[in-house]
């Protein structure tokens, strides 16, 4: 995959600059269809209020139209039983997003929202990731320390879309 745009690093002669607010990069795949990645992306709306969720990653079909998926760190958990979940409230912010979120004939355009949260717990996983795929709204865990179980799931969509 080749990287064709991105907005987050800047390099000069001696100084390297990373810009922290929205950005986004570009890429095409080998069969080339595009690939963007936002970071804090604004989805202005003039029904409800402005949306920003930290990470759209947006894919290309076939039909040269576009699929997004909306995925945003929360950093709290709600402890049930032994199992650490996230809390209600994010999820809603999910069904929030994957509502809010259209494009200019009033259509949804968000696929999937997924809450990325602070576990190193496994056995939500399963129930969760059903979620994502009933209705489009769900949690993976995510740690520096357990990236496989959300690299796993981009790569099935990357995947699925190349």
């Amino acid at each position: 995959m080749d990287v064709k745009t991105h907005n987050s690093i800047k390099i000069t002669q001696n100084e390297l600059f990373m810009n922290t607010g929205a950005s986004h990069h570009e890429f095409v795949s080998k069969s080339g269809k595009r690939i963007y990645l936002f970071y804090q992306k604004e989805f202005r709306s003039k029904h409800t209020t402005t949306q920003r969720p930290d990470l759209v990653l947006t894919l290309e079909k076939n039909s040269g139209e576009y699929v997004n998926y909306v995925f945003d760190a929360k950093y709290r958990v709600h402890r049930k039983g032994h199992d650490f979940i996230p809390k209600e409230e994010d999820l809603n912010t999910m069904h929030r997003y994957r509502d809010a979120i259209l494009n200019s004939k009033n259509e949804r355009i968000i696929e999937k929202a997924i809450v990325l949260f602070p576990s190193n717990d496994k056995t939500s996983v399963d129930y969760f990731l059903k979620s994502i795929e009933k209705i489009g709204i769900g949690a993976l865990p995510f740690l520096p320390t357990n990236e496989k179980i959300v690299q796993d799931f981009i790569l099935g969509l990357l995947t699925k879309f190349n």
